[in-house]
């Protein structure tokens, strides 16, 4: 288990990194991502896959007794999907529209351009 300093070290390094190379940064985390979703549907379809081989052995065999056999993979990959499968709630409050967004989005810019040095 790693240390609070060897956390603290990681997180400067990534900020180091994403201020050097933003680009370089979105990437690794954007493959980062992609990495964990990969895992989980690789784990998806092995399951699967693997009902799949049972109950073509079912079907080989002519033998109900290997229909147990097909519950295990079958379950894993219902409650995979099962557990991947969520909703957000709405967000509380109610929806502004462009028009009220207008000065939020201008002033700070403004503000900006104005307390500038020339």
């Amino acid at each position: 288990m790693r240390s609070l300093e060897e956390y603290r070290d990681l997180i400067e390094r990534a900020e180091a990194t994403a201020v050097a190379n933003p680009l370089l940064y979105k990437l690794q985390l954007c493959l980062l991502a992609a990495l964990g979703i990969g895992y989980v549907l690789a784990l998806a379809v092995i399951g699967v896959a693997c009902a799949l081989f049972v109950v073509g052995l079912l079907l080989a065999a002519k033998s109900l007794a290997l229909i147990k056999l097909a519950l295990l993979p079958l379950g894993f990959a219902y409650f995979l999907a099962r557990a991947l499968w969520f909703k957000l709630p709405p967000p509380q409050g109610r929806r502004v529209t462009a028009v009220e967004m207008w000065p939020t989005r201008v002033v700070p810019a403004c503000q900006v351009w104005l307390t500038s040095n020339p």
